[in-house]
């Protein structure tokens, strides 16, 4: 429940402004998580595959 809270603040006001561009490497990673945890149901695999994600997308976009 803390997770619903507080993660919509991380992805949608990164350093307390606003920015929402759905091309940025942490909405796709935070899309990937959130279509595993509900596919697997299972917590571990939604942050381990999203940090991996997110860490990709972040040297592709270099």
């Amino acid at each position: 429940m803390l997770i619903a809270v507080v993660l919509p603040g991380r992805l949608f006001f990164p350093g307390g402004t606003p920015t929402i561009e759905p091309d940025t490497p942490r909405h796709v990673a935070a899309t990937l998580a959130l279509l595993i945890a509900w596919r697997t149901l299972r917590v571990l695999w939604s942050v381990i595959l999203g940090i991996c994600a997110m860490r990709r997308l972040q040297i592709l976009v270099r």
